[in-house]
């Protein structure tokens, strides 16, 4: 929780620029030296003075005024050299919110400036108190962390141990270095720290107790990390067990957007995002669709599922082709098949490869439906494994599971025990010179670099910054270095694939809507011959007024009718109509 900031502004045309005049407090009765304090900054009473201007607005210079001071106040507020003071001591930094016999507050209390063009600092003044919190900490264990700031901002009867005022005077130390500026305040704090009395004698310099301390934090962050993986696993296998795939077709896909879970067949994935589909309408009576999910994953960062299919008893659902054959003839026949459980595991092409599952159903020598879902190299090898029946767990179906090289999908090696693998690349592929593991070069395969820049300066979003402006840069997305591959699917039946008719449309009859085909022969402005084809619905009305909510794409349809026009040369078939039903003659359409 932000302490909320209140800034008082005083407009001064004339004044000094001297300091806070205080003097140090200290409560005697208090003996030290002090073993243990937690630190917390605050900005809750900030004064900001500055000298008016009349070349700008009142609201010019406080706007100004308040960014320069909480760019400085940011700054020496950031506490690594306070608790380096206080590790240079052997004095133990307690967390804010845990019980401890002592706080320590450093609060900025006035920010003055003489400048009145850019409201630079002349003067800072810090407060340093130091609170007995033996009772206000007593029954923290109790309390929300926010509850525990607000009950100690709003406590104002805090048994102050100990205050001081450290002031930067920029008169007299000018400096525009945030190293500076912390080392001066430092070493201020410390000169104030052994007038008390109350802290121990240092026994290692600043320096190096900062570099202590960020090993300590290393440590407690991975050490989190750790226990907090520990506990996100624990988690994500309860998920994934509790997952129902019952899907009976085993390379047929099903996908939750509320709960991100994936299933292949029976299989289950968590931390799934549906990234592209694609439903094609190329037939009738069947349907196809191809979906991509990215997936936070290792071992599987990506599933594409491809299907096509139609109704078992529909005789005209019948494929040209398998997945399998369509798939060989893409590679040229260069294409290992291992067939294991039925499923067609097929490693294809030569020095860059591509992998596929690949599956379909008959009846009555028709095929009438077929899946192919492509994954890499990684998932491919553990799916093999998977439908041989081999002994595997679940976690490499989560983001927490370990691929070949040790990665998990939070890119941290098991191996080595960092973000590197053993050959020094991260698991997007990048060393720590920027050169890319795939390419050998410092661009990926799309052309941009560790900071997704391409080597003209466009970003992938397609800003340039040397245009100053937004570029059409066609890009074709890579997904883990796969190439997706996109097939076409078509019936052996040519009147049910739509790319057989010139035109598609829906007309009115007396016993209802039908799809009507036309398929165009010659030229098409002066056609030799027009064939029309009516379809019906095979079971209940084609576009039902009564069921609007009725999907229209995917109902089973029969051929009713075809009629045929001849035309002559100059368009008109026997009747003297044009191929748009218009009769010259007797200035009527056809009815």
């Amino acid at each position: 929780m932000k302490i909320k900031q209140l800034l008082i502004l005083i407009v001064a045309l004339v004044f000094s620029a001297c300091s806070v005049n205080h003097q140090p407090y200290l409560d005697k009765n208090v003996k030290g030296p002090i073993s243990k304090v937690s630190v917390i900054a605050m900005k809750s009473g900030l004064k900001i003075e500055f000298r008016n201007n009349k070349n700008h607005t009142l609201e010019y210079m406080k706007e100004k005024c308040k960014t320069n001071s909480d760019e400085l106040l940011s700054s020496i507020l950031n506490k690594s050299g306070i608790l380096g003071e206080l590790t240079a001591r052997n004095i133990e930094h307690i967390n804010f919110g845990e019980k401890t016999d002592y706080i320590m507050t450093i609060e900025p209390i006035r920010y003055y400036s003489e400048n009145t063009n850019l409201c630079e600092p002349t003067v800072v003044d810090y407060e340093i108190t130091l609170i007995d919190s033996k009772e206000l900490t007593k029954n923290w264990d109790t309390k929300r962390k926010v509850d525990k700031i607000t009950s100690f901002t709003k406590k104002t009867d805090k048994k102050i141990v100990w205050r001081d005022i450290i002031t930067w005077d920029y008169k007299k130390n000018p400096t525009t270095n945030d190293k500076n500026v912390n080392h001066y305040f430092n070493e201020k704090l410390s000169k104030s720290f052994e007038k008390t009395g109350l802290f121990p004698q240092k026994v290692m310099d600043i320096n190096s107790a900062i570099i202590k301390n960020q090993e300590k934090y290393k440590k407690n962050r991975e050490k989190k990390r750790k226990a907090n993986n520990a506990k996100y696993q624990s988690d994500s296998m309860r998920f994934l067990s509790s997952i129902n795939c019952n899907i009976k077709d085993r390379l047929a896909i099903g996908y939750s957007k509320k709960s991100n879970a994936l299933c292949l067949g029976k299989l289950s994935f968590i931390n799934a995002k549906k990234d592209f589909n694609s439903q094609r309408l190329s037939m009738l009576n069947a349907t196809q669709k191809q979906t991509v999910f990215t997936l936070k994953n290792s071992t599987c960062p990506v599933i594409s599922s491809s299907e096509a299919g139609g109704s078992k008893y529909d005789k005209n659902v019948a494929f040209k082709n398998t997945y399998k054959t369509q798939i060989l003839e893409h590679f040229n026949n260069k294409c290992h098949i291992d067939v294991i459980d039925g499923i067609n595991f097929m490693t294809c092409g030569e020095k860059n490869k591509s992998y596929f599952l690949e599956l379909s159903y008959s009846n009555e020598n028709r095929i009438y439906k077929k899946y192919m879902i492509q994954v890499g190299n990684l998932c491919f090898d553990k799916l093999k494994k998977y439908y041989n029946n081999d002994e595997l767990d679940s976690k490499w179906r989560t983001m927490y599971g370990s691929n070949r090289f040790g990665f998990d999908a939070q890119g941290y090696n098991i191996l080595t025990d960092s973000k590197y693998d053993t050959e020094g690349f991260d698991y997007e592929n990048w060393d720590k010179n920027g050169i890319n593991k795939l390419t050998k070069t410092k661009y990926d395969i799309e052309g941009f670099d560790i900071n997704k820049i391409s080597k003209d300066g466009t970003d992938k979003d397609g800003w340039n910054p040397h245009l100053k402006k937004f570029v059409k840069k066609k890009i074709e997305k890579k997904y883990h270095s796969m190439d997706i591959v996109k097939f076409d699917s078509q019936l052996k039946n040519n009147l049910y694939n739509r790319s057989y008719y010139n035109d598609l449309s829906y007309i009115k009859e007396k016993d209802g809507f039908k799809l009507v085909g036309k398929k165009v022969y010659g030229d098409i402005q002066k056609p030799n011959k027009i064939e029309t084809y009516y379809f019906r619905s095979a079971r209940e009305k084609l576009l039902d007024l009564d069921k609007p909510k009725k999907p229209i794409m995917k109902e089973a349809l029969v051929l009713e009718r075809v009629d045929v026009r001849e035309f002559d040369k100059y368009g008109y078939d026997k009747d003297g109509y044009d191929k748009n039903g218009w009769n010259a003659k007797l200035k009527t359409f056809r009815k």
